[in-house]
């Protein structure tokens, strides 16, 4: 399955997939924050976000979008990952991460929801160390950082 995905930049004209993505991937998160995000709201907060600085890949499966990163070069930070429920579990996360890795060579931080025990769980195979618990500031839900130096694994 793996020689059918591809990382490619993000194209404006699909904002309204990458938005379904973003809100099937944050619904499959197991996020507890009622009335947290619309579609509606994600499909706007794209090109605003892109505005402020996100560089998004978005993963292909057979031509299909199925996920998505969004990296804030700036801060060296991977502000979003997510993929559609269908096709997790399947490499498509760690083909992101890595492409976000070579990205951002050297060091990456991130945060990531503490209820997310699959998220945390990734990132920490994927050579994340844990670090400070925060809440968020907008939902008001306990993050957790995360932070890769190369050579970590």
């Amino acid at each position: 399955m793996r020689t059918s995905i591809s990382i490619e930049p993000f194209d404006q004209n699909d904002t309204p997939k990458l938005a379904a993505v973003w809100f099937e991937g944050w619904q499959s998160a197991g996020v507890n924050v009622e009335g947290a995000v619309t579609l509606a709201q994600l499909g706007a907060r794209i090109p605003e976000e892109i505005g402020n600085g996100w560089a998004v890949s978005v993963a292909k499966l057979y031509e299909e979008i199925v996920g998505f990163s969004a990296l804030k070069m700036e801060f060296r930070k991977l502000d979003q990952l997510f993929v559609i429920p269908s096709a997790q579990r399947c490499g498509i996360g760690k083909v992101l991460l890595d492409h976000a890795k070579s990205l951002s060579p050297g060091e990456l931080i991130l945060w990531t929801a503490v209820e997310n025990i699959d998220a945390c769980r990734f990132y920490e195979r994927e050579g994340f160390i844990a670090g400070a618990q925060a809440i968020h500031e907008k939902l008001g839900h306990p993050i957790k950082s995360y932070r890769w130096r190369a050579g970590t694994l």
